[in-house]
């Protein structure tokens, strides 16, 4: 079965597209956290414009990425769909620090 989500590196993080769920969880949260842990800057992109959908194991791999001990900011520039997500548990209002959620 083809991939239905996909993570490109950029110079100034990482643009994820597709789908973030059950079947991708594990991978986007091993690509996207090594994008960030080998990242040189301190300001971190992780660009989620791309993603149409994202269930509850692609929202828990995103909060492992966002949640690693690095020093860095991270910035999220989601979706429509991410964000309402983002938003019905939280992470909009500044739950994580050091974590920016940009409205789409």
């Amino acid at each position: 079965m083809p991939s239905t989500w996909g993570l490109d590196r950029t110079a100034e993080g990482v643009f994820v597209h597709g789908e973030v769920d059950l079947s991708s969880a594990e991978r986007f949260a091993e690509d996207a956290s090594k994008a960030v842990m080998e990242a040189p800057a301190t300001t971190f992109l992780v660009d989620l414009s791309g993603v149409t959908f994202m269930d509850s194991a692609g929202l828990r791999a995103l909060i492992q990425v966002l949640e690693l001990r690095t020093g860095k900011d991270i910035v999220v520039q989601s979706s429509p769909q991410v964000f309402t997500l983002l938003h019905l548990v939280g992470l909009t209002d500044g739950a994580l620090p050091n974590v920016v959620v940009r409205p789409p």
